[in-house]
């Protein structure tokens, strides 16, 4: 074997195995692994025996650039060219990718696509670990933080797709390994569960039950009973679930009336602003309401005084919605029926009782709800993460059926939705943030026919996959093709390349070694 051959396959190594580690932890990272593979690829300097090998692959190869392909012929129906580039250079491993794992002399044998798929997920479970930590430690010193902040290197919507691979990923480990370790693994989804829930990642809380009931009918071919237990289990929180979903519901969408009364118990005038419909547990918040009262009785039992400052508000507005979330009166009197967990919780920015020791999972589906009816009865969505995608994805389809065949081209998605953002005046000037959802946006940049392509290149490279590991090939497009209907995977480095990985790892998984099939 000649030196360069064995430089270039510690280089592919190297690069894949490192990319599969940065995705999570380093973008600069990720960058290097992609430059390591390209140089892999180079090094080999075989250009007969590559073009064996893409007569080999042609059809999965062609396929597969081709999603990079299309991106590169909308940036020719651009006028912003700066922009196209910078949109180009994220999407580059949609090309980079399959070129390199199809052409390159390096099997990438089960072996190989196992070891990169453990790498991959152990990386997020660290990562996630670190984010936890710290966040942890900086609470702990008073420092408000946001929960997104639990992601430490990349976005916890990118992270959560990596852990919930490796959420089925473990569940698949438990399945086919005849080791007796093998449930060591239920460790580390355990995890993945706890942090999902705890940092309150949407996206974990819809794609883990989609996972586990696409495991079930995975096992169920294997044990059936295994099965029905599991799938007991599941209909058990699917029940206690759905339950609390009802009270959330029933709570958050309730218009309740208090009885308005002139004055106080000290005789003070109530004032009642209930042209203010904002409600807290379906209690209007400025009904019954006395400042001069709560700031008074507020300021002698709390440190955190009535006007001190919480993130962007005062401690005075979080006051006003803890007190209308129990439904009682903002003046003296409901301050003194605060027990000194309610205090606390006040004082820590909790603005809801429903959140007091409350699981996270359920305090973020009531939040969610809270946005939708905030969104739908008030017309609010600046701030709201879940109203606000509302009005991003009707933006972005808007902007599509404007430049229907064609779209607005590659590098002019930014320009178009800056410029419908100042006719619909729900956001702030400058608000430039996509469609959140990665199908229309690809519709709004490539029009119709791009969009065809696009989806229907993702379903010729799922139908036509032959691979030995059919039961990971699908969980990965589960994962990526569910997230994005709620998120524009492709427009961020960590989204391409985790959406590249669970592909093309697959996709150019060699057929024969000497490992077993097992799915």
């Amino acid at each position: 074997m000649s030196t360069n051959k064995k430089i270039s396959i510690y280089l592919f190594y190297a690069g894949l195995f490192g990319l599969s580690i940065s995705v999570s932890v380093s973008k600069f990272g990720t960058s290097l692994g992609m430059i390591l593979l390209s140089f892999a690829w180079l090094l080999e300097w075989n250009w007969e025996r590559k073009r064996k090998l893409f007569q080999e692959n042609k059809y999965s190869l062609i396929l597969s650039t081709s999603l990079f392909l299309i991106f590169l012929l909308g940036f020719l129906n651009s006028e912003n060219i700066v922009y196209g580039l910078k949109d180009l250079k994220i999407k580059v491993p949609l090309l980079i990718i399959p070129v390199v794992f199809s052409l390159s002399e390096v099997k990438l044998n089960k072996k190989i696509v196992l070891i990169a798929l453990v790498l991959f997920s152990l990386a997020a479970i660290v990562a996630s670990v670190i984010g936890f930590i710290s966040y942890q430690i900086n609470i702990g010193k008073g420092v408000l933080l946001d929960l997104r902040t639990m992601s430490p290197f990349i976005s916890l919507i990118r992270l959560s797709l990596i852990l919930c691979f490796g959420f089925g990923f473990s569940l698949w480990g438990i399945s086919v390994l005849k080791s007796k370790f093998k449930w060591l693994l239920l460790i580390f989804n355990f995890w993945i569960i706890y942090f999902l829930v705890s940092a309150e990642s949407l996206t974990g809380i819809v794609l883990l039950p989609i996972i586990s009931i696409y495991y079930l009918f995975f096992v169920s071919k294997r044990d059936s009973k295994l099965a029905i237990s599991l799938g007991l289990i599941v209909f058990g929180l699917a029940t206690w679930i759905g339950v609390e979903l009802k009270e959330i519901i029933t709570t958050v969408f309730a218009n309740k009336e208090s009885e308005i009364k002139e004055f106080t118990l000290n005789g003070r005038k109530y004032s009642h602003y209930r042209d203010i419909r904002f409600r807290e547990n379906g209690h209007l918040i400025y009904d019954n309401f006395c400042e001069e009262e709560m700031r008074q009785e507020w300021d002698k039992i709390s440190a955190k005084k009535y006007d001190h400052l919480f993130k962007d508000f005062n401690y005075g507005s979080v006051l006003i919605r803890y007190l209308s979330s129990r439904g009682l009166s903002k003046d003296s009197v409901g301050i003194s029926k605060l027990s000194n967990i309610e205090v606390g919780a006040i004082q820590d920015g909790i603005t809801n009782v429903y959140y007091i020791n409350r699981n996270p999972l359920f305090k973020r589906i009531h939040v969610a709800f809270m946005e939708v009816r905030d969104a739908y009865e008030l017309n609010r969505y600046s701030g709201s993460s879940i109203a606000s995608r509302f009005i991003y994805v009707s933006t972005g389809y808007k902007i599509f059926k404007d430049n229907f065949w064609f779209g607005v081209g590659t590098g002019d998605v930014k320009d178009a939705f800056l410029e419908q953002y100042k006719e619909t005046k729900l956001f702030q000037d400058g608000c430039d943030k996509k469609s959140h959802n990665q199908y229309v946006t690809t519709a709004l940049s490539l029009g119709v026919f791009g969009i065809f392509f696009f989806i229907g290149i993702l379903f010729l490279l799922i139908k036509n996959y032959n691979g030995s590991l059919n039961y990971l090939f699908i969980l990965g497009q589960i994962i990526v093709l569910s997230s994005m209907l709620w998120e524009d995977t492709l427009e961020t480095q960590a989204g391409v390349a985790v959406f590249g990985l669970l592909l093309n790892l697959f996709v150019f998984q060699k057929k024969v070694d000497n490992i077993s099939t097992t799915q």
